[in-house]
């Protein structure tokens, strides 16, 4: 279980101040999609399939060719969807038939509990609401998930700014889970999320009440592309009037990033205190007189 040191207090008001000051000198950024392990525009690229006379050859290349168009033709129409956020119903039917004809293409057994999803994600397309799909209020970002198998937790980042390494705003949700044992789910559980300004001014932190979870269904895994359908847990389904129907679940689409970001050590890190701790809680910093 992962220890988060208490952030400063801050008050409403504050909140409130700091947020009009964000809305009023800051516009919102386009959203960042570099293509690392896809380098080009898939309409540009031509997949090549390898040609073989070998029977059992012909039927692996060919089920790799497959899986290899499918993977660039929902890379294609998920970048004309602002990664889900501006998607048409149309657009939404035909990545939701491209993804479902690809997760019967997946060839990893047991992929939620394959090492294979360890690392740094990028969420390319996703039907899910804000925040989940890389909208913060008005502000577009992008959506990165770092799984850590040997901690048990991952992190979802949104990352608002110009400079995805270098944020003015950033969402940061931290969150174990639990392996439910069929190879394909876990149930996850939320902890805390934090808001933070220019990547050290932590504003805003919630901790989750203990049962916030949710049930996530690996449905792809291959070297660079993951696929996660996530919905509520029947209990949390319950409580919030909605379904607990896995067809109902929202879809994340992700590929690998090339540098895996630490969890631990980079993402979550011991805050350094500065001016802006002082101001807001001032009395926390003062000796106390015996």
């Amino acid at each position: 279980m992962i220890r988060l040191t208490s952030t400063p207090k801050v008050t409403m008001k504050t909140l409130i101040e700091v947020v009009f000051v964000l809305l009023v000198t800051h516009e919102s950024s386009a959203l960042k999609v570099p293509f690392t392990l896809y380098s080009s525009h898939p309409r540009h690229r031509k997949t090549s399939c390898p040609k073989t006379t070998h029977l059992f050859s012909i039927s692996t290349a060919t089920d790799e060719c497959t899986t290899q168009e499918k993977k660039l033709e929902i890379i294609e129409a998920a970048t004309e969807t602002t990664a889900g956020i501006s998607a048409t119903d149309a657009q939404i039917k035909r990545i939701d038939t491209l993804t479902r004809e690809l997760e019967e293409l997946n060839k990893t057994p047991n992929p939620a509990q394959s090492e294979s999803g360890a690392g740094t994600w990028r969420v390319r397309y996703s039907n899910a609401p804000p925040p989940s799909n890389g909208q913060l209020g008005p502000f577009i970002g992008t959506a990165l998930q770092s799984v850590d198998l040997k901690s048990g937790i991952y992190a979802n980042e949104l990352l608002v700014g110009s400079d995805e390494t270098s944020p003015w705003l950033s969402a940061t949700l931290l969150a174990n889970w639990d392996d439910l044992g069929d190879g394909s789910k876990w149930k996850v559980n939320f902890r805390t999320i934090t808001l933070t300004l220019f990547g050290s001014f932590n504003f805003f932190t919630k901790t989750f009440d203990e049962g916030t979870s949710r049930i996530w269904i690996t449905t792809f895994l291959d070297d660079d592309m993951r696929i996660v359908r996530a919905g509520p847990t029947a209990s949390e389904a319950k409580r919030l009037g909605k379904s607990a129907d896995p067809k109902d679940y929202f879809v994340f689409i992700m590929t690998r990033e090339s540098i895996t970001k630490k969890v631990l050590g980079e993402i979550i890190v011991e805050p350094k205190v500065g001016l802006f701790d002082v101001l807001m809680d001032p009395a926390r910093f003062m000796d106390d007189d015996d």
